[in-house]
């Protein structure tokens, strides 16, 4: 029922601005977004772009911002870009001797486990139900040969899509991996258990078991963003005023952005120059959170952005940022 109303307004909110002639596809589209929603493959948010030419359904596993319209001249990204920075994307490579798996995950739930012809990888060099045959010595050769195939179709993986893995699996297997592994740089922790499709252990529980390991890592690099700020304050390359980081943002000059996970701020923008207050709401130049803005122009240029928990930068404000030069 609410997206039925949801479609139902925008399209009121169309006709009100549009002669029908002009944007005939784009209501018949949003007839068929109701039709083409399925509520029992949902994650937790679905958006609609919709336009006289393009008809596409999102699905995401995050919460962006519940029944909301925007109609412009442009899709709005930068809600959903800000929603998709403060969720944690990784890998989780469940390592057996048998079987390797790899689940993309988003936070506690899985996004897709990968099946191609690289994984699930299968051992077809060591045999375990030939395993009285082999000493200690050839089985654990055997496993780290295996591991090394892995690896190798692992960092194909990864460059096509980088992202910090944790590795699963009993404490051998794992010292294994990591003994042949080409690249260490992206493990961020470690997983105990057994986790082969054969045991009936799903993607689910793999995601809500790895992710406290992911926010032990987060939480440790929040002190780590906290030296960062502290060295660009000593080297004068630390902004902490809203009007120098919007200018800084939009010339592409950030490095690192770090905002709270909760602050949002109304403002005019005019001129590169923002103004906030009460009476902003009332300018033509009027943005509903001038951070999005300042995130959107750091990612475009290749800045990294932090989310923080609440109060943690309060020394210098709710935002700062570090700039490139």
């Amino acid at each position: 029922m609410t997206l039925k109303n949801l479609l139902k307004d925008v399209k009121e909110r169309l006709l009100k601005d549009y002669e029908w002639r002009e944007i005939e596809q784009l209501l018949k589209y949003i007839e068929e977004a109701e039709d083409h929603y399925d509520p029992s493959t949902n994650l937790d948010t679905a958006i609609f772009f919709i336009s006289n030419v393009i008809f596409n359904e999102v699905k995401l596993p995050i919460m962006v911002q519940q029944n909301t319209i925007s109609i412009g001249p442009h899709f709005e990204t930068k809600k959903i870009l800000r929603a998709i920075q403060q969720v944690e994307h990784y890998y989780v490579l469940a390592l057996s001797r048998d079987e390797v798996r790899l689940v993309e995950c988003l936070n506690d739930k899985p996004l897709l486990e990968i099946k191609n012809h690289d994984f699930p990888a299968r051992n077809h060099i060591f045999q375990t139900h030939n395993i009285e045959r082999y000493t200690m010595g050839h089985k654990n050769n055997y496993i780290k040969e295996f591991f090394k195939t892995v690896d190798y179709t692992l960092q194909k993986q990864l460059n096509q899509n980088p992202l910090p893995i944790v590795l699963a699996g009993v404490d051998r297997n794992i010292a294994f991996f990591k003994e042949i592994a080409s690249k260490n740089d992206r493990f961020i922790g470690e997983l105990l258990g057994g986790f082969i499709t054969e045991n009936g252990v799903d993607v689910l529980d793999i995601a809500k078991k790895a992710y406290p390991i992911v926010q032990k890592y987060i939480e440790e690099g929040h002190e780590d963003a906290l030296n960062k700020l502290q060295t660009a304050e000593s080297g004068s390359r630390l902004q902490v005023d809203l009007n120098a980081v919007y200018r800084s943002a939009i010339e592409g000059r950030l490095q690192t952005l770090f905002v709270e996970k909760d602050y949002y701020e109304a403002a005019e923008i005019e001129d590169h120059s923002v103004r906030i207050g009460s009476s902003v709401r009332e300018s033509e130049y009027y943005v509903d959170d001038v951070v999005h803005v300042i995130i959107y122009h750091t990612l475009k240029y290749g800045g990294e952005v932090h989310f923080l928990p609440n109060d943690m930068i309060a020394k210098y404000g709710r935002l700062a940022a570090t700039t490139r030069y």
